[in-house]
């Protein structure tokens, strides 16, 4: 049984997702022969980050990622994609140029169409919780229903 398993093969391809006579399968084809082949993506995710209140926080996250930025053969800034980036501006906007870390923009963030699919990204935690915010500290309560 093992074995059997062991065998499978994946047998998807970007250029089974396209007609035999789309003009994407071109660009599929360079990507596959020539991006790939160069190089590769590295996706980091942060199991247990520290308080994005504390402020050293963002600062830290800041400086791991330009470290990943300018590590020999990276592509650098151009192509660095994370939460954060789009969510600090957006903070500033809200707040009048104040970017501390505002939970409480989170929900309205990630409703808007260009932003949406980080959402996925961060984990709010349990639905079941209403956050609470104060000026030093995020404590979660039960919601009675």
């Amino acid at each position: 049984m093992i074995h059997g398993v062991m065998r499978i093969k994946v047998g998807l391809s970007s250029e089974k997702l396209f007609l035999d006579d789309s003009p994407l399968l071109e660009l599929v084809r360079i990507q596959t022969d020539i991006i790939f082949k160069e190089g590769g993506q590295v996706a980091v995710f942060v199991n247990n980050p520290s308080d994005m209140h504390l402020p050293n926080s963002v600062p830290e996250i800041m400086r791991i990622l330009r470290r990943f930025e300018t590590a020999n053969n990276s592509v650098g800034a151009a192509s660095t994609q994370m939460w954060l980036l789009p969510y600090l501006p957006y903070v500033g906007e809200k707040e009048h140029g104040s970017i501390d870390f505002q939970v409480s923009l989170f929900a309205e963030f990630f409703k808007l169409q260009e932003y949406r699919r980080w959402s996925h990204y961060v984990n709010l935690g349990d639905h079941r919780y209403v956050v609470n915010i104060d000026t030093t500290t995020i404590r979660r309560v039960k919601r009675s229903t």
